[in-house]
């Protein structure tokens, strides 16, 4: 209905445009119109050139207003040039001829103008459905009820009665759009209509460096984003909210996901399986199974005694909160490994110890965090009688924190290691190197769902995180 609304309003326009204008008129316009869609996307680099000057920085806009405006320029440009080649005709007519002859020749001019109109009008119906079916396929993939914002719910059903008047196969011919376009839409529909995939797409071997990015950890965080996107929202909310926009005006992080092969992406979001990285069984985050650890140590030491069991399942499921390895396509590796509550009390516990005995053994009595004056030293006891500082007692050796089996010492509440992994046929070389310099290197075996990685004193059995 809309599009023969919009044909039927274009012919009346139009050929009313072409009776007041006249046949030349309307034909030189008709020119320029033909010649400024041939021309407008290889002139648009020139008039990329105006984007900065007017202060569009939305990446999508800097790409679509280029070739309009050069559109624009080209058909005003041949509107004038119609403009005064009517004028001298009309001088000529005018001056040089009876009124008979010039009254025919505006006869002539106004009721072909009307004829030409009719044609100009099928040619701007293509054009306008042209961006109907080119905008309409990105508004079809994300418009899922009548909460949706009127542009995207006209542009829907703009691009519906497209197809079902058959013009959608005449306006495709002329398509100059890539097809990495339409395979972004479809992932953005995809994902928009099935907000479950939101997790598997985060697992996505090219996108797990990605994901450590702030703008990422941000969105992750956001719970009224979270939910905006789990109840599919407006779209037109989605696209203006701060976060989303924090991605889009960041070249560098849209470049990257334009990057991706978008084919493989599909297919990944579609059936879990990626065909270009399936082979690398080792990218992807994984957490620590301490059970399955336990279990793995047990058969590979059969003459394990209770005692240091119990002390290795006491190090493991007590002293350890989490223990996450990830492995991007990059060939990084990052290790975390985030302490227990009880721990990180023993911890601080030993910070302000060790503190405390810095300043006992310094000497120098504190209160707020200022030196005590003598005078207040010696009325609260803490000069000898004549009148010089108390020795001061030896420090205190702060309290050691549980220490895992692996030989990792916890001086702070989370540790973090990075590296990278090598594949070495079956296996796969994975050389780590913590905050301090120390570095190590081990060997590691991976499947679909686990991962071990044989440390120098204990197997650490991954599984794949959800």
């Amino acid at each position: 209905m809309l599009i023969w609304t919009l044909a039927v309003l274009l012919v009346v326009i139009v050929c009313g445009l072409g009776y007041l204008q006249g046949a030349l008129r309307l034909g030189v316009s008709i020119v320029g119109l033909f010649l400024s869609l041939m021309l407008a996307f290889p002139l648009s680099p020139l008039c990329a050139r105006l984007v900065p000057l007017v202060g569009i920085k939305h990446p999508v806009w800097t790409v679509v207003w280029p070739p309009i405006w050069a559109f624009l320029i080209l058909f005003l440009i041949f509107v004038g040039i119609a403009f005064f080649v009517q004028h001298r005709v009309n001088l000529y007519f005018k001056y040089r001829t009876d009124d008979l002859t010039r009254l025919r020749w505006e006869r002539l001019n106004k009721r072909l103008g009307i004829c030409l109109g009719c044609f100009m009008a099928s040619v701007w119906l293509f054009v306008f459905g042209l961006v109907i079916h080119i905008t309409g396929h990105f508004a079809v993939q994300v418009v899922s009820d009548d909460t949706s914002s009127m542009t995207f719910r006209y542009l829907s059903r703009a691009k519906q009665d497209l197809h079902a008047t058959g013009l959608e196969k005449s306006v495709a011919v002329f398509d100059p759009m890539p097809a990495t376009y339409y395979q972004v839409c479809d992932i953005i529909g995809l994902i928009y209509n099935n907000p479950i995939l939101l997790n598997r797409l985060s697992q996505y071997p090219p996108f797990l460096s990605l994901g450590q990015r702030q703008e990422f950890q941000d969105i992750a965080t956001d719970a009224e984003f979270n939910n905006l996107l789990q109840t599919k929202g407006d779209i037109a909310q989605i696209l203006n909210h701060p976060k989303t926009q924090s991605v889009i005006y960041n070249s560098e992080i849209v470049q990257e996901l334009l990057g991706q092969d978008l084919k493989d992406l599909r297919h990944y979001l579609e059936s879990g399986k990626s065909p270009k990285f399936d082979d690398e069984k080792i990218l992807g985050r994984w957490d620590l199974d301490f059970y399955a650890t336990l279990a793995q140590e047990r058969k590979k030491r059969p003459n394990l005694t209770a005692s240091e069991m119990s002390r290795l399942k006491k190090t493991l499921t007590e002293a350890l909160k989490t223990v996450t390895f990830m492995a991007t396509t990059d060939k990084k590796v990052d290790l975390k490994v985030e302490v227990s509550e009880q721990v990180r009390q023993a911890i601080q516990a030993a910070t302000q110890a060790a503190q405390a005995a810095q300043a006992a053994a310094a000497g120098s009595p504190q209160f707020g965090g200022s030196r005590m004056s003598p005078e207040y030293a010696q009325r609260y006891g803490l000069t000898g009688p004549s009148g010089s500082r108390s020795p001061s007692p030896p420090p205190q050796a702060a309290p050691t924190t549980p220490t895992a089996s692996t030989n990792i010492s916890f001086s702070q509440p989370i540790y973090s290691a990075q590296g990278s992994w090598e594949r070495q046929g079956e296996k796969y070389q994975v050389k780590l190197q913590d905050e301090k310099g120390k570095s190590q290197s081990t060997l590691a075996t991976a499947d679909d769902e686990k991962l071990v990685i044989n440390a120098p004193l204990i197997a650490l059995v991954f599984n794949r995180a959800e």
